[in-house]
């Protein structure tokens, strides 16, 4: 299986439980994959700019949700409990 090489474009943000992944937007540099931005999870320390090795590229990571928007669902989960 080829590896490809992406370059990190944008840091989106943390998540894991303890904030333990960086999820990133990074550009596919060549192969037929070339130009395309993908989302991914990382586990390492990283910042725009850095170089990285994926092991594959179709697969895309799930956007990660602001805390607003996870209280709000909690909120309209709640009231829909109590009718």
């Amino acid at each position: 299986m080829p590896l490809a090489i992406a370059e990190v474009v944008e840091v989106v943000g943390r998540t894991g439980i303890y904030g333990e992944v960086i999820q990133v937007m990074c550009k596919i540099l060549a192969g037929k994959e070339a130009n395309n931005i993908l989302r991914r999870n990382i586990r390492t320390p990283v910042r725009v700019g850095d170089i990285i090795t994926l092991k594959e590229t179709e697969r895309e990571s799930r956007p990660i949700e602001s805390a607003e928007r996870k209280l709000m669902k909690l909120k309209n989960k709640n009231k829909r409990k109590a009718r």
